[in-house]
């Protein structure tokens, strides 16, 4: 036996770890996961979202990121089935029973079956407690009860919610709103956006409890989707700062701290964009909204997706397939009628296409077949991620966004290295703030070695 076999013979004696396959599930919103979707070893896509990791959906207030949330984690624990359960923790209290049925199109009974939502006495201690639970409870079912195939389920999720025919252990959805709201259960609530310290301690807390859910969550096949928002950062310089994150803009952060950002497998960032009317185009009061991957290490960041966001019964599905093929032009027609190029003689209107949708089986089957060429568009081609990454860079360089920075420290270090030579600089109050006198050109800096006055 040689060295590399004996080695690998004693890791295995000696040692409990193994290695465990990614899945992904479907959210059930086809062009999110097929904008997604995970490239499996024969070059085929596998759409959806990671189980066992962290995503997270971010947006400014309004963009619908509570409602994609809920959305999707009943989607998930509907898809699976009898075993299907869903949790969410409610930090902001903001969303009440009835609007959950609404948006999830659960009934009372169904709801009551599959639906946990908490939204008093919880922390981020109660959160890990679930997880630990949930890991232990799997841990110790027999292997026919705790895992489940991937099969052919509904036509809205196109094929299985995961590989088909793969066993998995039972997913389980959580979905927490929000971060920005989520404390450990020994610090004042109240006291968090007065006290420095305080949020400190929160930012810490975070890092701490990200870090610690890793193992649980990936164990025991929980998919846990955060919710938390994006506000304007305060400039406090005159040099350029880089972005928190590629393809968010300079003046955009993210509250929490920063180990949401590390450990996430995906963030996805909603804005708000076309408005719709109840009078045209498809019936429904909203909006558009473009999601985009921020980050995804399942596929390539920086690509985006339309939803069709109605304000009533949340993201539509349906509609926002349709809103890709006519994107694609494979819908076809006017206002007076519109149609597949692949089936002419099946007419409709904008404003009564789920009507036409619902009553035409032949149009359905032509959709799904339509759609699904669609939808392959979607997944990005990895030969092209490089570049999409280049010509990224290159945007970001010319507006000075990313690489700046570098160049920026270095100028800055050399100015206060300058500013810091009395033989060259003298230092004087002006305006009643501290700046550099240059003894030579008479020339004004700031603290920061920034030009203020020539």
């Amino acid at each position: 036996m040689g060295l590399k076999d004996r080695l690998k013979a004693r890791i295995e004696k000696t040692t409990q770890s193994s290695y465990k396959e990614d899945s992904v599930v479907k959210t059930g919103f086809d062009v999110l996961d097929y904008r997604n979707a995970k490239i499996l070893k024969d070059g085929t896509p596998s759409p959806g979202i990671a189980i066992g990791k962290y995503c997270i959906i971010i947006g400014k207030s309004g963009s619908g990121k509570s409602t994609l949330g809920i959305q999707m984690i009943a989607n998930i624990a509907k898809s699976i089935g009898e075993e299907g359960l869903a949790y969410h923790f409610d930090f902001e209290r903001a969303t009440p029973k009835e609007r959950i049925m609404i948006l999830s199109g659960l009934t009372e009974e169904e709801f009551e079956d599959m639906y946990e939502i908490k939204n008093t006495n919880i922390s981020s201690d109660s959160i890990h407690d679930t997880f630990v639970n949930l890991k232990r409870e799997k841990a110790g079912l027999d292997e026919k009860n705790k895992k489940i195939k991937g099969f052919d389920k509904t036509e809205s999720l196109m094929e299985s919610p995961w590989e088909k025919g793969k066993e998995i252990i039972i997913p389980t959805p959580c979905l927490i709103d929000s971060i920005v709201t989520m404390y450990p259960e020994e610090l004042d609530t109240e006291k968090v956006n007065e006290d420095k310290m305080q949020a400190n301690r929160v930012a810490k807390g975070n890092s701490e409890f990200f870090q610690k859910q890793l193992a649980h969550i990936y164990d025991a096949n929980i998919i846990p989707i955060y919710v938390n928002h994006i506000r304007t950062k305060i400039k406090t310089g005159y040099l350029p700062v880089p972005a928190l994150l590629n393809y968010l803009t300079v003046d955009e952060t993210i509250p929490g701290g920063l180990a949401q950002l590390q450990f996430a497998n995906n963030i996805f960032k909603l804005t708000a964009r076309t408005k719709l009317e109840r009078d045209s185009g498809f019936g429904v009061k909203g909006f558009m909204v473009e999601v985009k991957l921020i980050k995804s290490r399942s596929s390539a960041s920086g690509h985006s997706c339309m939803l069709v966001f109605d304000q009533v019964n949340g993201f539509d599905n349906l509609l926002s397939n349709y809103y890709l093929l006519e994107e694609l032009k494979h819908i076809t027609g006017s206002g007076h009628g519109y149609y597949l190029k692949d089936l002419p003689e099946i007419k409709w209107k904008r404003l009564n296409f789920k009507e036409v949708y619902s009553k035409s089986k032949k149009l359905r089957k032509a959709w799904r077949r339509v759609l699904k060429e669609a939808l392959m568009s979607l997944v990005p081609d990895l030969n092209d991620i490089e570049n999409d990454i280049e010509s990224r860079r290159e945007e970001l360089l010319a507006s000075g966004e990313y690489g700046a920075d570098i160049v920026t420290k270095k100028k800055k270090r050399i100015k206060k290295e300058n500013l810091t030579n009395t033989d060259k600089f003298k230092r004087i109050k002006k305006n009643g703030k501290t700046t550099y006198e240059s003894r030579k050109s008479g020339k004004i800096y700031s603290r920061k070695g920034e030009l203020i006055e020539s």
